[in-house]
């Protein structure tokens, strides 16, 4: 069976504010560390974790992986309607600077990649084309876009040109329904594909 845990945010606007990012990814990073902990007795404890992000979450993870040690405890990263390359609102320096800093680091440590065909229609796969092995590229990313009814994320924003897979959440097998920016957090046929995929891992 797999665990979940969710880190709350206390609904903090930090789509809107930049200033509370940096402290808000401390605290998830706190949180993984505090989860893993609770596995230390077992006597094959998880050494790794798979995190989910949705909105603003999705970014707040990229930023976790800029930290080496906290990159080591992180192995798959999924992120729901979260506006990946840059910001919907870019309203302070705050946010300004909190995506430079990511972009830099992952500009350095993960390869530049480069769309390939897939066999189903809305995928967009992607492989590295650096032949010299960086820290991030052994880290799956996969963003998922909701569509035409999240109006909060344009699905353009949703894609990142790091994402090992993007996929928008109607051309996933066994997903019909669009999601809107928060229904793509609990529409059930989109958490049973995700499940069968982190089962599947």
């Amino acid at each position: 069976h797999l665990d979940y845990f969710t880190v709350d945010l206390n609904e903090e606007y930090s789509a809107l504010f930049g200033g509370v990012l940096e402290e808000q990814a401390q605290f998830i990073e706190h949180a993984i560390r505090a989860i893993l902990k609770l596995y230390e007795k077992l006597p094959h404890p998880p050494k790794k974790i798979v995190v989910i992000g949705h909105s603003i979450g999705g970014k707040l993870i990229q930023k976790l992986l800029t930290s080496e040690a906290t990159a080591k405890l992180i192995n798959s990263a999924i992120t729901l309607a979260t506006p990946m390359d840059k910001a919907v609102l870019n309203l302070d320096a705050h946010m300004n600077k909190f995506y430079e800093s990511i972009e830099t680091y992952w500009v350095e440590n993960r390869g530049i990649t480069k769309l390939m065909n897939n066999s189903c229609s809305g995928c967009q796969q992607r492989r590295e084309i650096k032949s010299e092995k960086l820290l991030l590229d052994d880290k799956l990313l996969i963003t998922i876009g909701g569509g035409r009814k999240d109006l909060m994320v344009h699905s353009g924003l949703t894609d990142s040109k790091y994402s090992d897979l993007h996929v928008m959440s109607t051309e996933m097998s066994k997903v019909w329904a669009e999601s809107d920016h928060l229904c793509i957090v609990w529409c059930l046929q989109l958490v049973l594909v995700v499940n069968r995929f982190l089962y599947s891992i």
